[in-house]
């Protein structure tokens, strides 16, 4: 909408005036929507730090708005987001082994327009399964069956990691290992 000004004097009998004009424009407030957290197992040495690349994440965090309308940007703080400043670029390398990031959408026409949502990314240790000796036994009743403890393999399978930080269980066929079923 238009809106007009008019400025006068108030000087007796001085009909001076000017006008000028403004528009009263309502810009589309974007929604941040929320994404989930992101969890990697360190795949390169654990050393506790990844490469990331949030910007996979656009299409949730925009939802169903227009993205030729609005941009999406990612920071380490909230200030950050707020601000609009120190926008990461990718690849990201975590600085921590869980850390906050925050994700600002803002309307490409009107930069005061904004919002921002917040998920974690945790970079977690991978376990290594060491190959332990296989278990040899004999069959002592010839029904071709024995009863085995394979909780006594964990030390070798863990080796140096430490074992509060792990769980393990035993599968039958790989499949069931992978999909974790039928422990």
């Amino acid at each position: 909408e238009t809106i007009f000004v008019r400025v006068e004097s108030t000087e007796a009998g001085n009909d001076c005036f000017a006008i000028t004009s403004f528009q009263l424009i309502v810009d589309i407030a974007p929604i941040a929507n929320t994404t989930t957290d992101i969890a990697v197992c360190d795949d390169n040495a654990n050393d506790g730090v990844e490469n990331f690349n949030f910007t996979n994440l656009n299409t949730t965090i925009l939802g169903t708005q227009d993205a030729t309308m609005f941009s999406v940007t990612y920071h380490t703080s909230q200030t950050d987001a707020n601000n609009n400043m120190n926008a990461l670029t990718f690849p990201f390398v975590n600085t921590a082994p869980c850390q906050p990031i925050f994700a600002r959408v803002e309307n490409d026409t009107n930069t005061t327009c904004y919002d921002t949502t917040s998920f974690e990314i945790c970079v977690y240790q991978q376990p290594i399964a060491n190959q332990p000796d296989n278990m040899i036994t004999c069959d002592l009743n010839g029904d071709g069956f024995e009863d085995y403890d394979l909780t006594t393999q964990e030390t070798d399978i863990l080796g140096a990691q430490n074992p509060a930080n792990f769980n393990i269980s035993f599968h039958t066929d790989q499949m069931d290992a992978e999909n974790d079923m039928n422990p």
